[in-house]
């Protein structure tokens, strides 16, 4: 049975969580929640 973390890969339990934007494709660390770029909002299931 395959792990979560195996399918989602190992840099995800780093310390830097790097997230690519939906809409400007900009990369950037995923703690800040907002896109340095376009300012697009990251939007976690079940946050309001």
């Amino acid at each position: 049975m395959m792990q979560f973390t195996d399918a989602i890969g190992a840099s995800s339990t780093s310390a830097t969580r790097n997230h690519v934007c939906a809409f400007c494709q900009t990369a950037f660390d995923s703690r800040e929640r907002v896109c340095p770029v376009c300012d697009a909002e990251i939007v976690f299931r079940g946050d309001r």
